[in-house]
């Protein structure tokens, strides 16, 4: 009976100390722009959205280590982006961001006019989850960023451009969920291969949803050799400095050349994805 209680008496201590230890990291909790531009300013690592934010006039930038959990909140930027420019630009390593909304407005009519809602940029060890994308410029952007996980992502608007573009980055890929009118955008996820100008490096992409739709690998910048191995060995992996595709099989049956021959389009059946 004694060494029950003090077996009882050690768990409980242990229980405890775990809570306690999980008490100990605080999050900042912010209502505004101002003190959501304040808090990211003076270095908060913890962020938390208490309340939506509609009046984010400037760009912000998501630095190393931190976190944002949105609580389901959105933010809205009223920035006035233009090109390759986005509203909300992440270029810190260690970045976890879940629960929230992004949300940019623009009137813009031309898709080359509208930028990308958020930029993954030179970043390193980025997480967003149950993360939503507002507005016809909801596109999100990763450019040379590594061991980058994206998963139950939605976009609530139509977009005028792909709804994510992958560039020299390393990714993964789990859940995209779109809206039932997709406007003009060209592809649920696009991956620019090595080459062209400017210059890309090979992307490393993994796909883990096997229902996913629309993926256009853009070979064009590639060569010869990379865009043909792509077609006839399906599930082998591409030579090193050539793009890499997994979890989805490109080959002649389930892929199609898109409309400009600039590279491939999966699913083939998806003759709207195009």
């Amino acid at each position: 009976m004694k060494k029950v209680l003090i077996a009882l008496l050690a768990a409980s201590m242990l229980f405890a100390f775990t809570a306690c230890d999980d008490d100990s990291v605080s999050f900042s909790e912010v209502g505004t722009a101002e003190a959501l531009t304040e808090a990211l300013a003076n270095g908060e690592k913890n962020i938390a959205l208490t309340a939506d934010i509609s009046d984010l006039s400037e760009a912000i930038v998501i630095g190393d280590g931190v976190t944002i959990d949105g609580n389901g909140k959105t933010i809205t930027s009223t920035f006035a982006a233009t090109g390759n420019t986005s509203p909300f630009t992440v270029n810190g390593n260690g970045v976890r961001i879940y629960d929230a909304i992004f949300k940019v407005d623009s009137d813009e009519a031309s898709y080359k006019d509208v930028p990308f809602a958020m930029l993954i940029n030179e970043a390193e060890n980025v997480a967003l989850n149950n993360v939503t994308f507002d507005g016809k410029n909801s596109g999100l952007n990763v450019h040379t960023a590594t061991n980058v996980r994206l998963d139950d992502i939605t976009f609530a608007e139509a977009s005028m451009r792909g709804f994510i573009n992958i560039a020299s980055s390393e990714v993964t890929v789990g859940t995209i969920n779109l809206p039932a009118d997709i406007g003009t955008a060209w592809a649920t996820v696009q991956v620019n291969g090595y080459g062209g100008s400017p210059a890309f490096t090979a992307s490393d992409v993994t796909f883990t949803d096997p229902d996913i739709i629309g993926i256009h690998v853009e070979v064009v910048a590639e060569d010869s050799a990379a865009a043909e191995q792509l077609i006839t060995d399906g599930t082998e992996p591409c030579e090193d400095g050539q793009t890499q595709i997994s979890g989805i099989t490109f080959t002649s049956e389930t892929v199609d050349v898109d409309n400009d021959g600039a590279g491939w389009v999966y699913p083939k059946t998806s003759a709207d994805q195009k």
